[in-house]
């Protein structure tokens, strides 16, 4: 299989990952493409671009950040995955691999870096501290609450992956089934490419 699926650790140690990686294969610079997000998220039209880049056979191609690929542009990609150009190794770079279409994730190489403790504890810290701000304030403050925690729609996938995994740790011994509900909901309803704001609006509200 020529795609890998790179997840866990920092995006610094994914980096260093990769470019290990490259030395290993020996691939120079001139030898590979890079798809790198510009905006808030990776449209079908970047895949397309992207694709195109890889009619003259590099050596190596990367998506950086694979979490910001909409569900149309996953889908786009497919038939790459499935029959890479000859030679060309193609790596995916992400946060999370929860956000990907499953036909996305099983026409690659999962490559699991593991987890990283301090980071990660102290997200789910403060992920904590937000939610029971918010369960302690009013409809109207917890709407404007919101505003200040996402602002794009990775911002809304970040926070609900990273409230995902805070009561999978069990740091809310008492978590209500609700909540839990919530998030799993949200996670669905992001990945459907529903208003971000909205969902997280429906999650916190109930």
């Amino acid at each position: 299989m020529h795609a890998f699926l790179l997840t866990g650790q920092t995006s610094q140690k994914r980096r260093e990952w990769i470019t290990h990686k490259l030395d290993e294969w020996k691939i120079n610079q001139f030898d590979k493409r890079e798809l790198t997000p510009s905006e808030s998220s990776i449209g079908i039209d970047h895949v397309r671009q992207f694709q195109r880049s890889l009619i003259t056979g590099p050596s190596a191609a990367i998506i950086w950040q694979t979490e910001l690929l909409t569900p149309q542009a996953q889908n786009a990609l497919l038939k790459t995955l499935e029959e890479p150009p000859h030679h060309t190794r193609i790596i995916l770079e992400t946060e999370s691999v929860d956000v990907l279409l499953p036909t996305i994730i099983s026409r690659c190489t999962v490559i699991n870096l593991g987890t990283s403790t301090t980071s990660s504890l102290d997200q789910q810290q403060n992920w904590l501290k937000e939610w029971k701000k918010l369960a302690s304030c009013s409809i109207g403050k917890q709407l404007q609450s919101i505003n200040t925690i996402v602002t794009t729609r990775v911002d809304a996938q970040h926070w609900v992956l990273c409230g995902i995994e805070t009561l999978h740790q069990d740091i809310i011994i008492n978590a209500s089934p609700e909540v839990i509900r919530r998030l799993l909901r949200a996670k669905t309803q992001l990945a459907a490419n529903v208003t971000h704001k909205l969902v997280i609006d429906l999650c916190i509200l109930g």
